[in-house]
């Protein structure tokens, strides 16, 4: 039954995927991708190596904040292994993967370092909500007001939940009042020491992200996200001849499409991502084989060779 549940989300992450070919004309596909302008491609490339160092950066910033001395290669290799766990696992939860690398080279409690990641993703959530508002804001047809109030809702939710985790005080007593209420359960009773331990490493980690410097910390997050929409942009002037694309619709398509992979829970948002990057070109009036190069070409350039790198620093984590 665990077997199951585990490849059901490659499943249909793989069933997404062919859907997106099944009606298409593959020959026209890889004719455009043939046709390419090599030089906008560069460029997306170029990006997608901005990518990895911003993110890297912010996860050095956040180091900081904690005293330790780490070695920048060490900061860049649980990085980047542990995006290779994140792409690849539902709802993105190797990320996880990143205070366990250097816990093993530094001794570090990985529940210290646990909150870093936590406050790190929610960043992320609130960049793309942010983002995608703008977006809506500009091109208001895209959208209908019910979402903009659900996605203005979803911002201030996120912020009230952050804002739960990072209280001591809060989230204690619900810990406690969990606990109170299964203390019937032998195997809940049992546990309450431990998970006091952990929750105890945690609140010790959260303390010392006082000292982070949130508003470069915030400013990479952002300009992250810019130069991941930068690989789209790029990737549209690679493939599409005499056609003005607006680098706030690449802003747009990005922002929307990672939060429906964030919704879908699929590893690495595979599938829906590419479905809602499809579903948008074709939106704005461009062929079927056109929207689904585009994706593919996009993917490729951002996912597929960030993985090889990912892969590589993965093998130096393993061998640890």
């Amino acid at each position: 039954m665990g077997l199951k549940r585990n490849i059901l989300p490659f499943l249909i992450s793989i069933a997404i995927l062919v859907l997106l070919v099944y009606n298409t004309d593959m020959n026209q596909v890889f004719q455009i991708i043939q046709n390419a302008d090599l030089l906008f491609l560069l460029a997306a490339l170029l990006m997608t190596f901005s990518v990895m160092l911003s993110r890297i950066a912010r996860w050095r910033l956040f180091l900081n904040a904690y005293k330790f001395k780490i070695k920048n290669i060490d900061v860049a290799s649980s990085f980047l292994a542990s995006q290779l766990l994140a792409n690849f696992t539902p709802a993105r939860l190797g990320e996880a993967s990143r205070p366990y690398f250097l816990k093993r080279r530094y001794k570090i409690s990985f529940f210290n370092l646990l909150p870093s990641v936590i406050v790190e993703r929610f960043l992320d959530l609130i960049a793309l909500l942010i983002l995608s508002l703008l977006f809506f804001i500009f091109y208001s047809s895209f959208v209908s007001t019910i979402l903009q109030i659900v996605l203005i809702l979803t911002f201030f939710l996120l912020v009230l939940l952050i804002l739960v985790i990072l209280n001591k005080t809060i989230a204690l007593k619900l810990m406690n009042s969990f606990f109170r209420i299964l203390s019937f359960v032998k195997f809940v009773k049992k546990l309450k020491p431990k998970v006091n331990d952990m929750a105890l490493n945690f609140f010790k980690g959260i303390s010392s992200l006082k000292f982070a410097r949130f508003g470069q910390i915030t400013l990479i997050t952002f300009l992250s996200w810019i130069f991941e929409s930068a690989i789209l942009y790029f990737t549209v002037l690679a493939l599409v001849s005499n056609y003005q694309f607006n680098f706030m619709f690449a802003v747009g398509f990005i922002c929307l499409s990672m939060l429906g992979g964030v919704i879908s829970a699929l590893p690495g948002g595979i599938g829906s991502v590419e479905a809602i990057i499809y579903a948008f070109f074709l939106l704005i009036g461009f062929s079927a084989p056109l929207s689904l190069s585009i994706v593919i070409s996009y993917r490729f350039i951002s996912f597929f060779i960030s993985n090889i790198f990912f892969y590589a620093f993965f093998l130096r984590e393993a061998r640890a």
